[in-house]
């Protein structure tokens, strides 16, 4: 995905500006959300990162990636019970999920 390897190259705004046009043209379009979702991940924007993921959830609700990007937001924002209740909830749809796993032991600590 473009606008995702612009993100891991530190090209922010044109990360944003790449996935915010695909949004445009396909607004229904969950993984251009969860896309967007990871681009403020990276530029540690968790407001906006939790938004991203909460529409892309509200249109692919039984994703676990998704689950997963909305509790590292949560973490992120310093809510660990959310994010914690938000990765038992990717695992309930995964259960053999080894990232939720992960996540989930390393927030439990």
């Amino acid at each position: 995905d473009l606008a995702l390897a612009y993100a891991k190259t530190g090209h922010y705004a044109l990360a944003r500006e790449t996935i915010l046009k695909a949004i445009q043209y396909a607004p229904e379009d969950p993984d251009s959300y969860f896309t967007l979702g990871s681009i403020c991940m990276y530029e540690k924007d968790y407001p906006q990162a939790e938004k991203a993921y909460q529409k892309a959830l509200s249109l692919k609700p039984e994703s676990p990636d998704v689950h997963i990007g909305l509790a590292l937001a949560y973490a992120g924002l310093g809510d660990l019970d959310r994010a914690r209740q938000t990765l038992q909830q990717a695992l309930v749809i995964d259960p053999l999920n080894a990232e939720a796993k992960q996540h989930l032991q390393t927030i439990s600590r």
